[in-house]
């Protein structure tokens, strides 16, 4: 049976972390639920004033995006690192093969050196409404905006994917990496 405590509750985001479901719902709350029942519920207005949008576990961590330019990453409900972007509205987080924690946001993207020290990644072909990153094992970056396309960020430079192989612009959603092959989604392909 479920928790009572969870019944009427609208989730956003959800992943697994530390023998846990965590859960974003309203604008600033995660709950954490371990064995079907609601252990521990965290408001993050008491860390950040945006609201929260993206949930990332990576490691012994898991990060949350916000509205703003800011990312919490917890070690479990009560310890936290908090991370402040120039770039708003982090739509997804990953750590690459060098130990950097990128960011994929509305108007941009980047990555942290430190908890204070955010490198913009500029002159990108594509930088509005950035959804999601993978990094493949060659060590390029596959960037999905929802409005522009897929972007690859190789080691010398970006290269607007969609133009390279002749597709049409169209709104990519996601980019997920499946037994060594890129896939793109969008509103009516895979």
């Amino acid at each position: 049976p479920v928790d009572e405590k969870l019944l009427g509750r609208e989730f956003g985001e959800i992943e697994y972390f530390n023998g846990g479901i965590w859960a974003t719902y309203g604008t600033n709350k995660i709950c954490i639920i371990e064995e079907d029942s609601l252990t521990y519920t965290i408001d993050t207005s008491s860390i950040i004033s945006d609201e929260v949008i993206s949930l990332k576990t990576i490691g012994d961590k898991i990060y949350v995006g916000s509205t703003g330019k800011n990312v919490i990453a917890y070690s479990n409900h009560s310890k936290y690192t908090l991370y402040s972007a120039t770039v708003e509205g982090i739509n997804d987080i990953m750590l690459d093969s060098n130990g950097l924690l990128w960011v994929c946001a509305d108007n941009g993207m980047g990555y942290f050196t430190d908890t204070t020290n955010f490198v913009k990644a500029n002159d990108c072909e594509i930088d509005s409404y950035l959804s999601s990153m993978i990094q493949d094992y060659e060590g390029n970056y596959w960037i999905a905006s929802n409005r522009m396309g897929v972007l690859l960020l190789s080691k010398s430079k970006f290269t607007d994917l969609n133009m390279s192989i002749g597709m049409p612009e169209a709104i990519v959603n996601t980019v997920y990496t499946y037994r060594n092959h890129k896939l793109q989604g969008s509103g009516n392909h895979l």
